[in-house]
């Protein structure tokens, strides 16, 4: 190309010249011009084809999902026994921490409670050892890392391996309340109270106990996500 390189340049427009050569196969050749727009076919044949089998992938993966969730809506899985199994549950004192804590108890799992709340968590392990299983109390603070690995150390001691964990508790910001700054309280209002009350028309609140209820289900039945309430599906499907 650099033969006609000055011509194209000092040209305003193409010659009739210019388009004869364009138009002669052997002068593309001998300049490598048609060499060059076959390697540019051929990389734009494989993006082309990466992309179709992206996408083939993409809808294979969530027509997959769609069956899955299908499947479990009208068969039921089979529910795997808990019964005597060692369950770890942080944030035991609370409510959604108290539900889950009696849902194992009913299965006959043995619990290991854990929560800043001496007295709360004391008042679940009531509840649960009427259910007839073993429990054992831990005042843990979370936000601690000393805290938990001292507790993690005592339960391997006192009772042995954890064979469940209920990951429950919820930590904002690892600070108590008043030594939080103003954008740190600020952020968590917005965040956890108002944006809710944005999107409560479209999604319901969820109640406590068909919460623990639904996620009891999935642990039993080895589901490996559960979406609550089930209109959330949508978006995670989208994201695939």
């Amino acid at each position: 190309l650099s033969d006609i390189t000055p011509f194209i340049t000092h040209c305003s427009k193409p010659s009739t010249r210019y388009i004869k050569w364009l138009s002669n196969p052997t002068s593309r050749r001998e300049t490598g011009l048609e060499t060059s727009s076959v390697g540019c076919g051929i990389r734009l044949n494989c993006g082309i084809m990466s992309l179709i089998v992206d996408l083939l992938l993409m809808l294979i993966d969530v027509t997959y999902s769609i069956l899955c969730a299908v499947v479990r809506t009208f068969l039921h899985p089979r529910l795997k026994s808990i019964d005597g199994e060692l369950c770890l549950i942080t944030g035991a004192g609370g409510v959604l921490g108290r539900l889950f804590a009696l849902e194992f108890a009913k299965e006959g799992a043995h619990l290991i409670l854990w929560d800043c709340n001496t007295a709360a968590n004391e008042q679940t392990a009531q509840l649960a050892r009427k259910l007839g299983v073993e429990v054992r109390t831990y005042t843990v603070d979370l936000s601690k890392r000393q805290s938990i690995y001292e507790a993690a150390g005592r339960v391997r001691a006192e009772v042995g391996d954890v064979s469940i964990l209920v990951n429950n508790a919820g930590v904002v910001a690892g600070q108590r309340l008043l030594e939080c700054p103003d954008e740190l309280l600020e952020r968590t209002l917005l965040v956890n109270c108002h944006a809710l009350k944005e999107i409560q028309s479209l999604i319901p609140p969820l109640e406590p106990l068909y919460t623990a209820q639904q996620s009891m289900k999935a642990i039993l039945g080895e589901q490996e996500m559960v979406c609550i309430p089930r209109i959330m599906y949508i978006p995670f499907i989208a994201r695939a």
